[in-house]
Formats: structure tokens, sequence, C-alpha cells
């Protein structure tokens, strides 16, 4: 999934925590420019009409159940696509992410969406200056209360639209 824009994955622990990074501009991004396009073939998740794409809640946390040293990555990068239909990373096993996407924060004021014409593919949605995180509201994926249950949003931003 390459980027389209002079972009780069950053640690951000001191923001969001052990372990977590995000996405910076290194360049300044005009509202509708598109940041990224997802390439199927090094894609992270199986694609969308893979029958593999879509587990239900039970499923997820069965599969969380039988690979228990994976269930935190899974837990992590798992995303909702539907009412009780989730996206489960294809590499869970060896928790390996093949690509960049997964490192979008969410945000209650994103700066960042999804190409209305490809799902794949996510655009600038105000200007972005440089040194800025991109993110998107995570909203835009769950239907209903994430699958983590605990979420607590960390995003600074002025309103807050989930917790």
């Amino acid at each position: 999934m390459p980027f389209l824009k002079k972009l780069e994955v950053r640690d951000l622990a001191s923001k969001y925590g052990h372990s977590q990074r995000g996405i910076i501009a290194l360049e300044p991004i005009r509202r509708g420019e598109l940041v990224l396009e997802c390439d199927m073939s090094t894609c992270s998740y199986y694609p969308a009409d893979d029958p593999r794409n879509k587990m239900t809640r039970a499923e997820v946390l069965a599969l969380m159940e039988k690979y228990p040293e994976a269930s935190d990555f899974i837990l992590a990068y798992t995303y909702m696509i539907d009412d009780d239909l989730f996206s489960v990373p294809r590499n869970y096993t060896t928790q390996e992410i093949t690509d960049k996407c997964v490192f979008f924060n969410h945000s209650c004021d994103p700066n960042c969406g999804f190409a209305t014409d490809d799902e794949f593919s996510v655009m600038a949605i105000r200007d972005i200056d440089v040194g800025e995180e991109l993110t998107y509201y995570y909203g835009c994926l769950d239907s209903e209360t994430t699958l983590s249950m605990d979420f607590t949003c960390k995003c600074g931003a002025k309103i807050v639209l989930v917790n």
C-alpha cells in the first residue's frame, strides 16, 4: 500500500501508549488529495469479496482464544465492516503488518477519510500541515460498540464523538 504523498510512520507511544505508531505528513497535503491507495496484493487484509475477510464477533473471539499469543494483535488490527461482521488481518498468526494503512489512528476531528468511489483509498478531507498526524474517524467503520469494548478515545479533539 504505497503512500501517494511524503508521509512517515512514527512512534507515537507518548500519545497513545506502548508500541503505538501513527502516520505523519512530511509535506503539505491539500484537501481532496489522495494520500494512500491499497495494493490488495500486499494488503494486510483479504479483499472485501474474499469470504475469509468476514468473521462474526463470536468467530473473532474464538480465534483470539485459539491463538492467545496473537490476541492483542487481533484485537488491535481487526475492524468492523458491517453489523457483527469484522475483518481480521490475514497474517494474524505471524503478527506481520504488510502495509501502512493500519497506522492511521482515530480522531473525532479527522483530516482523512475514504475516497467515495474506492473503499481502499484514503484522501485528505481538509488541508494537512507538515508534522501533522493523519487520522480518520473510526466510527466510519464501526456500526456498533467496538470489538475491544474498552476503546478510549485519546485523539485530543475538542469534541469527542466516541467513548
